[in-house]
């Protein structure tokens, strides 16, 4: 609290008008937050009930969330059965800029996912304790917006993904409630002309529950003059999604949710949907990326490839979308004297004088283990002392790290056991997990009644710099977030390690 009084002081000092937004609930009791703040000389005059706050954000050029997480969460007003359902919430995602300053990005006390965290534009996150980080931001606010070093000319290529329309074959329109309120109907008719003049088949699929009534879609295309035979129902047009070129969604959420199938207990589970998944390219039209009515999360919206993300008022933005259909797939423009900032993780690695290696079961599954030989003998090559820790159950067996090692002639005295290697990483100038999870969970400390709890771990997490060479970042066996992840100095390449191990490698000249 100390820290945010000075960073209050500071905005202030430059001219800026500084509001404490406090929930009735923030803390462990009401007026913890009044107490904590007054205690560090904030004038109690700063500090604003929910009432009389929560119609500013939207006028707010910022707001700064620090360790707030349930009482700011959007989510109570979908989230229907959990414990913020139908709570009032303090209205920050009203908000243009979000600086959210938390340790970390799990759901607060109700268990609820914030949508905050994850909204696409607005929104710094700096994780870790805040005092800390409040700290290094106040430094950050007086440094230039942009820094690093000038390049004589960079060039910034630009993705036009609305110009993949342009050699389209086949191309599926699902319109949804969303089209009726954005009054978008006219816009996507005229999208649907532009796409046939240039050669494409255009069809509509019409979901059943599309909207407010039966029948509603097909009402608001056919005022809008679309051709009633180009209206497809669900089960005539479900087969066509994974032969066609995209697929454009208007509005529609649960209609085209493919979480209807594994969803069990949420009023979609069970339902027909539109095959959307299927299709190989999908551009989604939506207001934002809430969940729909039904309160489940589309992954389509998550989906690694294939998808396009154009949020806000389709009507504005479908209109521009079709601008961008004529331009260039790619546009690159010169900038000189361009500013760009390179960090290469890998360097790093050229100056270390110890460096611990932990393999894991996952390790084995990418057959990465001479790989890891590889980058262990390059360091070695350098002057840097290598070791590798070991686990006593890492793998599938008691040994398993130890043979797969062996067998890539990693010596054996390069091996360590974990009581003879845990007080190291404290001092190593670097640590290197492949494939490597529950192992090297410090939540182990903490998770109580997880199958971890209480199980010895190596120490990875006293490094100062943590190196994480994993196929993704989802818990492990023991279903429990490893914090390492979401630590400021983790550096992570994720997919096949021994692909992403290659690449490093190759990346430390």
């Amino acid at each position: 609290q100390g820290i945010v009084k000075k960073l209050a002081d500071k905005l202030t000092a430059q001219g800026t008008t500084v509001k404490f937004a406090i929930h009735p609930v923030a803390g462990r009791m009401p007026g913890h937050m009044n107490i904590l703040l007054c205690e560090a000389n904030v004038d109690y005059e700063d500090l604003f009930t929910m009432e009389d706050i929560n119609g500013e954000f939207k006028d707010a050029d910022a707001a700064i969330i620090i360790g707030a997480n349930d009482v700011t969460n959007p989510a109570a007003s979908t989230a229907v059965g959990t414990p913020i359902y139908g709570m009032p919430v303090l209205n920050v995602n009203d908000c243009k800029n979000i600086y959210v300053f938390n340790y970390d990005l799990k759901p607060g006390y109700a268990g609820v996912d914030n949508p905050i965290y994850s909204r696409e534009e607005g929104v710094s996150l700096f994780l870790g304790n805040a005092s800390d980080t409040l700290s290094k931001f106040m430094d950050d606010i007086d440094k230039p917006l942009k820094s690093g070093k000038k390049a004589a000319k960079a060039e910034v290529t630009e993705v036009n993904t609305a110009a993949l329309l342009k050699d389209a074959k086949k191309v599926i329109i699902v319109p949804g409630y969303g089209m009726a309120l954005a009054q978008a109907q006219g816009i996507v008719k005229k999208l649907a002309d532009k796409l046939v003049a240039q050669g494409t088949q255009v069809k509509f699929a019409i979901h059943p529950v599309a909207g407010r009534m039966p029948g509603h879609m097909n009402i608001l295309l056919c005022e809008a003059n679309v051709d009633y035979e180009d209206l497809f129902t669900m089960e005539d047009i479900n087969g066509e999604f994974k032969d066609a070129d995209a697929a454009i969604i208007i509005g529609a959420n649960d209609v085209t949710n493919p979480a209807a199938s594994t969803a069990v207990g949420t009023p979609i589970y069970g339902m027909p949907v539109l095959n959307v998944n299927d299709c190989k390219n999908i551009y989604v039209f939506n207001y934002d990326l809430k969940p729909g009515y039904a309160g489940v999360d589309n992954p389509i919206y998550t989906r690694e490839e294939g998808v396009s993300l154009f949020l806000g008022n389709a009507a504005d933005t479908l209109s521009k979308f079709m601008a961008d259909i004529d331009k260039p797939a790619q546009a690159v423009k010169e900038e000189a004297p361009a500013v760009k900032e390179e960090i290469n993780p890998a360097k790093l690695l050229k100056d270390a004088k110890k460096v611990i290696i932990v393999p894991g079961y996952g390790m084995a599954l990418a057959q990465a283990q001479a790989t890891v030989k590889k980058l262990a003998d390059k360091l070695v090559a350098q002057g840097t002392q290598v070791k590798f820790a070991i686990h006593p159950v890492a793998g599938r067996m008691p040994g398993h790290m130890n043979i797969l090692l062996c067998e890539a002639n990693v010596d054996y005295e390069d091996l360590y056991t974990m009581e003879d290697i845990n007080g190291e990483f404290k001092d190593a100038d670097a640590a290197i997990i492949i494939g490597a999870n529950d192992v090297t969970n410090p939540a182990a400390s903490t998770a109580v009644g997880t199958p971890i709890y209480g199980m010895p771990v190596l120490n990875v997490n006293d490094c100062k710099n943590v190196y994480v060479f994993n196929y993704d970042l989802k818990p492990g066996y023991a279903g429990v977030e490893n914090p390492i992840y979401s630590r400021e100095d983790t550096h992570l390449y994720l997919g096949n390690a021994a692909d992403t191990l290659a690449k490093f490698i190759a990346d430390m000249d």
